[in-house]
C-alpha cells in the first residue's frame, strides 16, 4: 500500500468515528475475545472430566420417613403427629408420666438420655444405647433393654 493511500484511509477512519463508536467497537471485540478463550477452558475442563459445579440436592422426606434416606447422603427425620424421629429410625411419643401415654404402658426414659417416650412392653434384647434396638423401639433406662414404642397413640 503506497503512504497516499494509507493517509487516505486514516483520515476515513478517522473522520467517521466518534469516541462512542470507537469504544463500542473495543468492547465488541473484548466480549468476542473472552467469548472464545471461555469455550476454550469449557472444552479443556470437559476433556479433564470436569462437568461443571454441582447443583444443590433437595432432600426427598415424605411425611413419615423417619430413617429413610433423603436423597443427598442423610437421613430423613419426619414423624406424623408430633412424634419425634429417634436415632434408629423410630417415630415415637414423648411423655413426661405414664398418664401421657394412655393406652400405653408406659413412659420410659431411654438409657442415652434422648428423652421419654410411651412404650409398650420391654423386650429381652439388652441395650446401652437405642441404636443397638431394632427400629421400633427404644433402649430402656430403667432395665437397659429394648422397650416398644407405643404406636397406638
Amino acid at each position: 500500500m503506497d503512504t497516499n493511500r494509507f493517509d487516505g484511509l486514516v483520515k476515513s477512519l478517522a473522520s467517521r468515528r466518534n469516541r462512542r463508536d470507537v469504544l463500542k467497537g473495543l468492547f465488541g471485540a473484548g466480549a468476542a475475545v473472552s467469548a472464545v478463550s471461555l469455550g476454550l477452558d469449557g472444552a479443556d475442563a470437559a476433556r479433564r472430566g470436569f462437568s461443571g459445579p454441582k447443583l444443590p440436592c433437595t432432600p426427598t422426606c415424605g411425611e413419615n420417613s423417619c430413617g429413610a434416606s433423603d436423597g443427598c447422603g442423610g437421613i430423613c427425620a419426619t414423624c406424623p403427629g408430633g412424634k419425634i424421629c429417634l436415632v434408629n429410625g423410630t417415630c415415637a411419643t414423648p411423655c413426661s408420666e405414664d398418664a401421657d401415654c394412655a393406652p400405653c404402658l408406659i413412659c420410659e426414659a431411654t438409657a442415652d438420655g434422648g428423652g421419654s417416650f410411651c412404650g409398650q412392653f420391654r423386650s429381652t434384647i439388652d441395650c446401652d444405647t437405642t441404636p443397638e434396638c431394632p427400629a421400633g423401639s427404644v433402649c430402656s433406662a430403667i432395665a437397659n433393654t429394648c422397650t416398644e414404642v407405643c404406636e397406638a397413640i
